[in-house]
């Protein structure tokens, strides 16, 4: 099984940003996750198991978006954060972001083959919750590693 790793002293400070922003963006999947819905929303029912939601984010209710990281696979692959506003680079008008080991398409020959390898050729968005950040600490891991296949991922302790 394929696995993406990031050093843990690289992504304290989006970890740090993740969980102090009061709001959260969410991965498109996390849209429709019922948990997150506010009180009382069932979304337009178009047939039985098909559902219309309004995705514009009028659904979500921000006090039940967890922290985290976005997993995203472009050019590279890549963690940031999912707070908001943005964690800014200096330098850029840019979000401040950490590459897999061997993922950095500045740096790494071949990273967007690398990536499409792992996560197939489209660009994708996945949420990594920051707990797993957290418990990957408590193990003393110099890494966060993320197993990855076809259908799951999960951390790597």
């Amino acid at each position: 099984m394929p696995t993406v790793s990031f050093k843990m002293s690289d992504i304290a400070v989006i970890a740090e940003h993740a969980r102090t922003s009061k709001e959260k963006r969410l991965a498109f999947d996390q849209q429709f996750d019922e948990d997150l819905w506010k009180d009382g929303f069932k979304g337009k029912q178009l047939s039985d198991d098909q559902i219309m939601f309004e995705l514009k984010g009028s659904h979500i209710d921000q006090t039940k978006v967890p922290a985290g990281f976005w997993l995203v696979k472009d050019n590279g692959v890549l963690l940031m954060s999912n707070g908001t506003p943005m964690l800014k680079r200096e330098d850029k008008d840019e979000s401040v972001v950490v590459y897999a080991k061997g993922f950095n398409p500045e740096t790494d020959d071949f990273a967007w083959e690398k990536g499409a390898q792992v996560f197939g050729g489209s660009d994708c968005v996945i949420f990594i919750p920051l707990d797993w950040y957290d418990l990957a600490k408590q193990h003393n891991k110099r890494t966060l590693s993320i197993r990855v296949n076809k259908n799951s991922i999960a951390l790597n302790i």
